[in-house]
């Protein structure tokens, strides 16, 4: 038995599980140069424990069709493929990599912010120490920052 193909339908996290969810033609097998096609007759799902990263419905079946032949074949048989665990795991790193995904004007906003709160607590030291030149040197630079240069 080997995995020809296998793409996600949809993928929904739901409570402590990701959900895959798979619909006709999208997991192929190819047993004994035969290809069968899934079909969603008892289960179209697998379950993922986000917090164990291990997948729950190990016992669930899935039925799979070639002509008239239908194939019933156990989530944990198909974890015993080579193939399958790869393309899983692919399909769950894309998720959460797509999920996790920052915007580069989001990060842009926070590393400016961090660096004005920087200056000011820099201002804060130079006035508690009474140093002159670093206080003129930092609100000049927090001006800058700022947009509003003064000269």
């Amino acid at each position: 038995m080997q995995l020809e193909h296998l793409q996600p339908y949809a993928i929904i996290e739901d409570g402590p599980f990701l959900r895959i969810i798979f619909d006709h033609s999208y997991v192929t097998l190819n047993v004994d140069e035969e290809t069968y096609q899934f079909i969603p007759s008892e289960s179209c799902e697998i379950f993922i424990n986000k917090d164990l990263n291990k997948v729950h419905n190990l016992f669930d079946v899935f039925t799979f069709e070639s002509g008239k032949e239908v194939l019933h074949v156990t989530v944990i048989d198909l974890m015993h493929m080579k193939e399958f665990r790869n393309e899983l795991y692919g399909i769950i790193h894309s998720f959460y990599e797509k999920r996790t995904t920052i915007p580069a004007a989001a990060v842009q906003e926070v590393v400016q912010e961090l660096e004005r709160g920087n200056i000011l607590r820099l201002i804060d030291r130079a006035i508690d120490e009474g140093e002159e030149a670093a206080f003129v040197e930092l609100t000049n630079r927090l001006s800058e920052y700022e947009g509003k240069v003064e000269e």
